[in-house]
């Protein structure tokens, strides 16, 4: 004989905060609880980072370049300031993201990334 529950009650009492079936296949289509970010952490449109480039050669107070990464609603770009004087794409810190350590990124400020600019324009004139 079965006894009726008050609504939201199964009558199992080993579970109580069990999800039903319908909100466990809702759950399905929500990211995980740790790759999910933050609400107060969501990017901004025109959002840049900046992030010196620290190789074999170089060091993390005399970095070899810098990179910058442009975010907005509809992507992401990441450009590396080289020694052609141009900012272009870059794909050093997507490979970093994705595991290959040739390479390492420090975030530093723009004043930081507009100082290593000039040490790359410097050098490049011959100036050092």
């Amino acid at each position: 004989m079965r006894i009726d529950q008050p609504d939201g009650d199964d009558g199992h009492a080993d579970a109580p905060d069990t999800p039903s079936a319908a909100e466990a296949a809702g759950d399905r289509d929500r990211p995980a609880a740790p790759d999910a970010e933050p609400e107060h952490e969501t990017r901004i449109a025109g959002v840049t980072d900046h992030r010196a480039t620290v190789d074999d050669y170089s060091t993390r107070d005399e970095p070899a370049g810098v990179l910058r990464r442009t975010e907005t609603d509809q992507e992401q770009s990441d450009e590396q300031f080289g020694h052609d004087l141009e900012w272009t794409y870059s794909p050093l810190l997507y490979s970093y993201e994705r595991g290959n350590m040739d390479n390492k990124f420090y975030e530093i400020t723009e004043d930081e990334a507009n100082q290593i600019v000039a040490r790359i324009r410097r050098t490049v004139a011959g100036g050092q």
